[in-house]
């Protein structure tokens, strides 16, 4: 698993975890924050992918 998609997966967890805080505690900051999260962790997809010799 390339580092980026481990960063990209970390994110998403995290902002899924926010973003069900705040539905819960109904504090539409959480939900907007996790919900933003959720938008960089989906633009990280848009990172090319570096051809390395070995195949990975």
């Amino acid at each position: 698993m390339r580092r980026v998609d481990q960063i990209k997966f970390g994110i998403l967890v995290l902002a899924i975890a926010i973003w069900a805080w705040g539905a819960k505690t109904h504090d539409e900051r959480f939900m907007l924050t996790g919900i933003g999260l959720v938008i960089v962790a989906f633009a990280l997809r848009l990172i090319p992918h570096r051809r390395d010799d070995d195949g990975l």
